[in-house]
Order: structure tokens, then C-alpha cells, then sequence
């Protein structure tokens, strides 16, 4: 997938949430090949989801900030409670 693609949706997406449609629309491209940029940028936690009030689903590119508590929330380990060590009778 195109680099250039990405960072185009990506620009988009930091001026307002989009939904599919609209980001294809916006970039001139199949629905298909949209969708394929947002699962991309999707997985690379660039951008997060969003219900509108109008029940569609936007996207919108996620802040440093953001990207920021992000990261720190995957790298802190998983805690174990001290009921699932406990022996079952």
C-alpha cells in the first residue's frame, strides 16, 4: 500500500472524522481501497473510530497526545489478582 496514500488520509482525517464513504469520496478512490488505508492506519493505532449521532461510523486521526497514552497503556504488564492464584476445591 502506497505511503503517499496514508499520509493523505491521514492529513484528511486531522481536518475532521470522516466515514468511509466520505474518505473514499474525498480521495477520489474505491470504497475497497479506502477501507484498506483506514484498516492499515487502523492497526498502526494512527486513527480511532467514532459512532457520528447519525449512527455512521467516522474516523479521525488520533492526537500526540493520544498516541502517547496509547503506547504507555501497551506497555504496562498485565497484573494478576491474587483470587486467580487461588487453588480451586
Amino acid at each position: 500500500m502506497s505511503a503517499k496514500l496514508k499520509k493523505e488520509a491521514l492529513k484528511l482525517l486531522q481536518e475532521k472524522p470522516m466515514s468511509l464513504a466520505e474518505l473514499a469520496e474525498a480521495m477520489e478512490l474505491k470504497e475497497k481501497r479506502a477501507f484498506r488505508i483506514l484498516r492499515s492506519l487502523f492497526e498502526a493505532k494512527a486513527i480511532t473510530s467514532l459512532k457520528a449521532p447519525d449512527g455512521v461510523r467516522k474516523y479521525r486521526a488520533l492526537t500526540d497526545e493520544e498516541k502517547k497514552a496509547s503506547a504507555a497503556e501497551a506497555e504496562e504488564p498485565e497484573e494478576l489478582d491474587d483470587d486467580e492464584e487461588e487453588d480451586e476445591e
